[in-house]
């Protein structure tokens, strides 16, 4: 096992930042820095670390393997106490290091940490880190490292985008491709690259989170389509909204027409377990003169189960166009694809960067069903606030072949 510590190594352990991520590819030397990290800094006696990955099994194959190794090499076999029952190394101090597997979540709680590191963490139940592991991290003012190759768009990926905040003082994160870390021989690159997807090789050896093949909203990127617009917000301008009615997330999209058919994404409005009595008061106070295209269904019904939805609206004071009966949802997709990039390669759809971040998410996200259906039970979160703002697109610029599917407008 090489120790040197190479210059994107030592930028790793040398940050201060708090929290911190790695996202790299395979055989980066990831597990090494996260165990350094773990075992470096002013130890307290008798405070608690943490290793944690997905699994017990991974845990004590991988890092606590590895952490002996590391042991062995600086001569630290023989002033540390190792259980190999509990997975524990102790200091001399009696601080303690311990392995951990996140599969058991309740057996995780009720601690305090100095420092909590989380190895493959794409793979790791994405509530352990929030629920769990950040309670035990603030009586003590403690840190945290993460570390993994990505698989796809999931929790991981939005820790690694807290760390390229920089409104996030606490947070940092690094990309790396695995041949970066200086630990991996370039033909052994090429030889993965000769038998893996393109995709696969990027994710494992290049360390990109990505997106995946039946993703809904395909053309969507972050950099073409997060677009700052300070002329836009608060000038008075008409706003329109699309709304998805939905009891646990009751979620508003807030936006401005322009010229040319292009839309501007200004705000986003998400209730839980709200009614649209609710919804209308709060647009009531942020935008009283708005147009607003709401689901279609809300016609009939009401989240509030006194007068419909689209009646609540109405009475508030809104101007409320929506179709008589809802539209496809490949036809919501296609409006809405064909402004984030037409034919002609023009990008007609713009969010506003920090706004609108559960629209952000959908679009990044949502993924199609075997039956060609948007897929709300891998996350119940998610498609509402594309679900909002799919709507309102498909109502003001329908794909033309679709008119007739889904009737007249109001």
């Amino acid at each position: 096992m090489r120790l040197e510590q190479t210059p994107v190594h030592h930028t790793i352990l040398a940050s201060r930042a708090r929290y911190r991520a790695v996202v790299a590819g395979r055989r980066f030397g990831k597990t090494h820095d996260l165990l350094i990290w773990l075992n470096a800094g002013a130890i307290e006696p008798f405070e608690l670390r943490w290793y944690i990955a997905p699994s017990y099994r991974l845990a004590k194959r991988v890092g606590w393997s590895v952490l002996k190794r590391l042991y062995r090499a600086w001569g630290w076999s023989e002033r540390m106490q190792l259980s190999e029952t509990e997975l524990t190394a102790t200091f001399p101090n009696g601080a303690q290091l311990t392995f951990i597997g996140a599969e058991n979540v309740d057996g995780m709680r009720g601690v305090g940490l100095a420092r909590a590191g989380f190895e493959e963490a794409a793979y790791i139940k994405p509530d352990v880190w929030p629920e769990i592991v950040t309670p035990m991290l603030t009586d003590t003012g403690g840190s945290a490292m993460f570390i993994g190759t990505p698989d796809g768009m999931n929790w991981f990926y939005d820790i690694y985008l807290l760390g390229q905040d920089t409104a996030e003082e606490e947070w940092t994160s690094w990309q790396f491709a695995s041949v970066e870390g200086g630990y991996i021989p370039i033909p052994e690159i090429e030889k993965a690259r000769a038998r893996l997807d393109e995709r696969t090789f990027r994710q494992e050896f290049l360390g990109t989170f990505e997106t995946q093949a039946n993703r809904v909203f395909y053309p969507f990127h972050r950099q073409q389509h997060l677009v700052s617009r300070p002329d836009l917000i608060g000038v008075g301008l008409p706003v329109s909204v699309g709304i998805d009615f939905n009891v646990d997330y009751l979620t508003a999209e807030c936006f401005v027409v322009l010229p040319q058919r292009r839309i501007h994404f200004v705000d986003e409005i998400r209730l839980a377990r709200a009614d649209t009595f609710q919804m209308a008061e709060r647009l009531c106070q942020a935008y009283p003169q708005a147009t607003v295209y709401p689901d279609p269904t809300g016609k009939h019904r009401s989240t509030a189960a006194t007068r419909s939805d689209h009646d609540i609206l109405r009475q508030a004071g809104f101007i409320v166009k929506a179709r008589r009966g809802y539209p496809p949802q490949r036809a919501l997709a296609n409006a809405v694809n064909r402004l984030l990039k037409g034919a002609d390669g023009a990008v007609r759809l713009t969010i506003e960067p920090q706004r609108c971040p559960n629209l952000v998410t959908d679009l990044e996200r949502v993924t199609w069903t075997p039956n060609g259906e948007f897929d709300k039970q891998s996350d119940p979160a998610r498609s509402h606030a594309s679900d909002a703002a799919a709507i309102a697109v498909d109502y003001l610029f329908p794909i033309q072949s679709q008119e007739v599917t889904y009737g007249q407008r109001w």
